[in-house]
């Protein structure tokens, strides 16, 4: 078993390489120079010396192959780099936000979880009902629809016309509701489903 979980793990080591590389080069090759984009973003006048001068202090004006073994080094020295929008490292707005983003996880799965429970168990009790088959509906709805056009409906409901919730903003337990019932719905609904064959097998 160890023989079988450290071969998988070398051959994940090619695989995980190649993924970074292909990220790395669509990113490079993608029209637009990235710092005129943010500086036009921001609203800030600048002048083609100002461009060249922040290009070279970022790396962006060496060979893109170059500039992907840099990031490769830096990210093993666990040196993300430097906000262009912010001009902070980057290390330091992940270690920031990640507290938000494990709680955000945790909620929504443990949501997900008693969901799902809760799913299964009645369209597995009630079968051929009407109940039964419109939470079928509703679960084949929420695992066929994407995660970002239910976020955009339930801000576009919730947040803009109803105006229960802020919108892009995190302050207090409440600005956590929307995002938890966006991830929790499609797992939840993917779930259900395994938890309704189990009861009925």
């Amino acid at each position: 078993m160890k023989q079988f979980v450290f071969k998988r793990t070398l051959s994940g080591i090619p695989t995980l390489f190649g993924m970074t590389l292909i990220g790395f080069l669509i990113i490079g090759l993608t029209p637009g120079d990235p710092i005129e984009m943010e500086l036009r973003r921001l609203g800030v006048a600048f002048s083609a010396e100002q461009v060249d001068a922040l290009r070279a202090e970022y790396g962006l004006d060496k060979p893109l192959i170059q500039r992907y073994f840099i990031w490769l080094m830096d990210l093993f020295r666990l040196d993300l780099g430097t906000s262009i929008a912010s001009g902070r490292p980057v290390l330091e707005l992940f270690k920031e936000h990640l507290p938000i983003t494990a709680t955000l996880s945790v909620l929504a799965f443990v949501s997900s979880l008693v969901l799902s429970l809760v799913l299964g168990t009645v369209t597995a009790v009630s079968q051929r009902t009407s109940l039964s088959t419109s939470l079928y509906v509703l679960t084949m709805f929420l695992v066929s629809v994407p995660s970002f056009w239910l976020a955009l409906f339930l801000l576009a409901v919730f947040a803009l016309d109803l105006g229960w919730f802020k919108l892009l903003q995190f302050g207090n337990a409440q600005d956590l509701i929307l995002p938890v019932i966006t991830l929790a719905l499609g797992n939840a609904a993917v779930m259900s489903r395994l938890v309704r064959e189990r009861i009925i097998a």
